[in-house]
């Protein structure tokens, strides 16, 4: 299953669409393999977002409702995004497809991964937008291949109620950043003032993460107030904060093991790249080749790290610092 194992400071590359068919794999020979094991089963197994579902995919899904599980996949082909990662949007019209005859010319085609036979519902009103976003989009959108039925592209928006604020699409051609910022302060406390939204029903969206220091602080000179997004982990996962938490937990239990080293070899700490680190291992087993030495990379790095004189006849190139410290302190 591992596409390359390479260094152990790497470890072994998995390609996910193995993974899956693995799972696929297991759940055939599950009886087989596993005798008196309960086979794990579904009643109901739902697929959001299938218009980027993979070929593995299909088939995981196709083994699950060969054994009885009820499928329900979702998605719009005109959103796919994930095709560049083996995402097949046509999947979503194969699974209406009659399912092959086993045996059949046509079980060993590409239907024969996701044809269910299953009851197609296309949704007749769009709910994320009202109208007025809702006709641009399908001008839009006509300009686009047509996978399967394009009924779906005229279904309309729901309805624009006259005491909700203006909606749609506006554009504005703009100067400088700060009028673009200047602009869009504008339109939030036109919608504040004059419409009643809350300010926690508003957002602003960023080309990128560059932008956002320059749009917080325009929008606060111009007097609306901001809600901090929520950090996306919690504070021991930062990477400035990790390495210290394994120095802390190394003195505490006075002893370092190998994933630990690696870890704070390749932080800031260590200051050592994957390049450098790779290099430093084939050295050390090189060196311990030399001497007479059965030990592995990792027995040979541990023995470094806790010895600063042999730390001190490392090459310069993989220590940073005064020789008889750690490589890379």
């Amino acid at each position: 299953m591992a596409l390359g194992q390479i260094t152990p400071d790497r470890g072994a590359r998995y390609d996910a669409a193995g993974i899956v068919d693995e799972a696929v794999s297991a759940l055939l020979t599950w009886d087989r393999d596993l005798p008196g094991v309960d086979r794990p089963r579904w009643s109901l197994v739902v697929h959001d977002d299938y218009q980027d579902a993979t070929l593995a995919t299909a088939r995981l899904l196709g083994a699950l409702g060969d054994d009885g599980a009820g499928l329900v996949v979702l998605g719009d082909a005109d959103a796919a995004v994930q095709s560049f990662r083996g995402g097949v949007p046509a999947l979503l019209s194969t699974a209406a497809a009659p399912p092959p005859r086993p045996g059949g010319a046509d079980s060993a085609a590409f239907a024969a991964d996701a044809a269910w036979g299953a009851t197609e519902h296309v949704l007749d009103r769009v709910w994320r937008h009202g109208q007025s976003v809702r006709d641009p989009v399908r001008r839009l959108t006509r300009a686009l291949p047509v996978l399967a039925a394009g009924a779906r592209r005229e279904a309309p928006g729901q309805d624009d109620h006259a005491d909700h604020p203006p909606r749609g699409l506006r554009t504005a051609v703009l100067g400088s950043p700060a009028q673009e910022v200047a602009f869009v302060a504008r339109q939030l406390r036109i919608a504040r003032l004059h419409h009643q939204v809350p300010w926690s029903q508003m957002a602003v969206v960023a080309r990128s993460s560059a932008q956002l220091g320059s749009v917080r602080r325009g929008l606060r000179a111009a007097g609306v107030p901001l809600a901090a997004a929520p950090a996306d982990r919690p504070l021991r996962e930062e990477p400035a904060v990790r390495p210290l938490l394994a120095v802390l937990r190394t003195a505490l239990a006075g002893e370092l093991d190998l994933p630990t080293a690696i870890d704070l070899l390749s932080s800031p700490i260590g200051g050592l790249d994957p390049v450098t680190l790779r290099g430093l291992r084939r050295y050390l087993r090189a060196r311990e080749r030399q001497e007479g030495g059965t030990r592995s990379s990792a027995e040979a790095l541990l023995d470094v790290l806790s010895d600063p004189d042999s730390a001190g006849e490392l090459p310069a190139r993989y220590r940073r610092g005064p020789a008889g410290g750690w490589p890379g302190c």
